[in-house]
């Protein structure tokens, strides 16, 4: 069971991992939560055109389609988590990242270049 509980809990931001750690018991209801620090929406820029002339290639190309995402998506990550940041959410081919207060400021616009430096590559 231990091992099914820290797979699923890859899937969480951290942020929500360290607050069932803190309170295992806890009802799982929806909550409101407002937090100070920045945000990072990223989104593949002509993407849908790449998938749409992925699509064309049939299962190979839903492959293709899958392997370019996983593969942006793991370097984006690596880089927002080498900087402080979570990321909070997907949605399709894109991402919200959160850095809290702690790393916001000048320090948090040094993360944030430094992350988004990735998409130059």
């Amino acid at each position: 069971m231990a091992q099914n509980t820290f797979q699923l809990a890859t899937f969480l931001p951290v942020l929500l991992r360290e607050r069932l750690a803190a309170d295992p018991q806890a009802t799982p209801v929806p909550q409101h939560l407002a937090l100070d620090g920045a945000l990072l929406f990223a989104d593949i820029s002509g993407f849908s055109k790449l998938s749409e002339r992925f699509a064309q290639g049939g299962p190979e190309g839903a492959e293709k389609t899958s392997a370019c995402l996983n593969t942006y998506f793991a370097n984006l990550i690596g880089r927002i988590e080498a900087h402080g940041g979570d990321v909070f959410k997907f949605a399709g081919d894109a991402l919200l990242a959160f850095w809290p207060k702690a790393t916001t400021g000048r320090r948090a616009r040094a993360r944030l270049t430094a992350a988004w430096k990735f998409n130059a590559k």
